[in-house]
């Protein structure tokens, strides 16, 4: 092989319309991730706490605070997830009005709500496991 064939492409410019396009599919995939990452932890920690509360007659005092580190650390988990991406949402934000005003549309496309799902998760997810966490205490 020839070196000219294994040497990767050079990076093709990409126009606002493209890159515009693109951040709009990033913000629909991670609003989705958002919505599928809630409900697959509302149903462990919900399955969990139900099962927890409901029997806390059959289960030992220290196997019953094992039942909550789980809800606990998944929620603890995802809320610094969130809070860690908090600043990546805001540069899309930045970026697609950026770009919207550069194309002239109106109104420009609107993302700052990944912004805000990110932040509500993020404080959402802190109670949450702060919740369980003083739920496992007090049981």
């Amino acid at each position: 092989m020839s070196a000219a064939a294994t040497e990767a492409p050079a990076a093709l410019p990409m126009d606002d319309r493209a890159k515009l396009a693109l951040y709009v599919d990033l913000f629909k995939y991670y609003l989705e991730l958002i919505l599928k990452v809630s409900v697959f932890a509302a149903a462990v920690v919900g399955g969990i706490m139900a099962y927890a509360v409901g029997n806390k007659a059959g289960i030992p005092p220290a196997s019953r605070l094992g039942f909550f580190m789980v809800p606990v650390c998944l929620s603890f988990a995802i809320a610094a997830m969130a809070w860690r991406h908090i600043a990546s949402a805001r540069e899309m934000h930045v970026e697609v009005v950026r770009l919207g005003k550069q194309l002239n549309l109106t109104p420009p496309p609107h993302v700052h709500l990944l912004v805000d799902a990110t932040i509500i998760c993020s404080v959402a997810y802190f109670a949450l496991g702060g919740g369980v966490l003083l739920v496992a205490v007090l049981i």
